[in-house]
């Protein structure tokens, strides 16, 4: 830091001139070089960076009693739900694991989940609602894992009343890594007013 006396020509000009920049402190005029914010983009930041993104664009590409689920669980604890949604999840995102996607309304409850490689281009789930599946509906996201593209938020595929298990989804990309979770609904998503809390795995699409 340097004391200075400025020319009066120097008064009409702004703070800065150049990297330098001044400013009064105690009646004086002070100058000092501009800083440069730093920015490192070490492979730690860059992934804390993207998986904050990641769940935000997720959070965006849902909607209905998802956001529900997850802004009534937020309430309890004085916050918003796209918060608390990226809050609880961060680290799963960061660490490359299913997040929970869902926070359940009312007392569904899927007691059993799992998914394997299909035919090609598919995922096979299995299931089980606690209390049986007559008059419920079961509902698939799917997301890929290993995309290095653009954002791709989820794809759902749901099924028809009191669903029978297993389910198979189909239209993937043969062999990629997906993301796959699976929700019970008491009617067809849209308009449904209850939802099981999410089970996620990790499966890859039949070659």
């Amino acid at each position: 830091m340097a004391d200075v006396r400025l020319n009066p020509v120097f008064e009409a000009f702004k703070k800065q001139i150049g990297d330098l920049v001044f400013y009064e402190l105690n009646g004086k005029t002070h100058v000092r070089r501009k800083g440069t914010p730093k920015n490192p983009k070490t492979p730690e930041q860059v992934l804390v960076r993207n998986s904050l993104s990641e769940l935000v664009r997720d959070w965006s590409s849902m909607n209905g009693i998802m956001h529900l689920g997850w802004q009534a669980w937020a309430s309890k604890k004085k916050m918003k739900g796209n918060n608390a949604y990226s809050s609880e999840n961060f680290e799963k995102q960061r660490a490359g694991e299913p997040v929970e996607l869902f926070k359940p309304v009312g007392s569904l409850k899927l007691s059993s989940f799992s998914a394997l490689p299909g035919q090609s281009s598919e995922i096979t789930c299995s299931f089980e609602i606690t209390g049986g599946s007559s008059g419920r509906f079961i509902n698939f996201f799917t997301k890929r894992r290993d995309s290095e593209t653009e954002h791709e938020g989820f794809t759902m595929h749901s099924s028809a009343a009191s669903p029978e298990s297993p389910f198979t989804i189909n239209g993937l990309i043969p062999g990629a890594e997906y993301f796959v979770y699976a929700v019970a609904t008491n009617a067809e998503y849209d308009n449904a007013t209850e939802v099981s809390a999410s089970r996620g795995v990790i499966c890859a699409a039949g070659n």
